[in-house]
């Protein structure tokens, strides 16, 4: 009984430990609200908005294709959670 006693913060540790990744990792599957589509800029705002000429262009720096928002999305999340399917007829050729 009292080695159990004794674990006991360890294992309460790692329990939140587990919980709190688990949380981290479902804040993406959260759709973005009307004030977030309005502060989304680059190709964020691109995909959520379907403009292709303007995500083409912005698509040149690889770099930002994976870009994620305060709750992880990324612009192909954006423009999904917008219902902009265009996007994802384009987005294979870019990775």
């Amino acid at each position: 009984m009292m080695c159990a006693l004794r674990n006991a913060p360890v294992v309460g540790i790692l329990a939140a430990s587990v919980i709190s990744l688990f949380a981290a990792t479902a804040l993406a599957q959260v759709a973005p609200s009307h004030t977030e589509y309005a502060s989304y800029k680059g190709l964020h705002a691109a995909a959520a908005k379907g403009d292709i000429a303007a995500f083409n262009g912005l698509a040149a720096d690889k770099s930002q294709l994976n870009a994620q928002d305060s709750y992880g999305r990324t612009p192909l999340m954006a423009a999904a959670y917008a219902r902009r399917s265009i996007m994802s007829k384009i987005w294979p050729g870019r990775c």
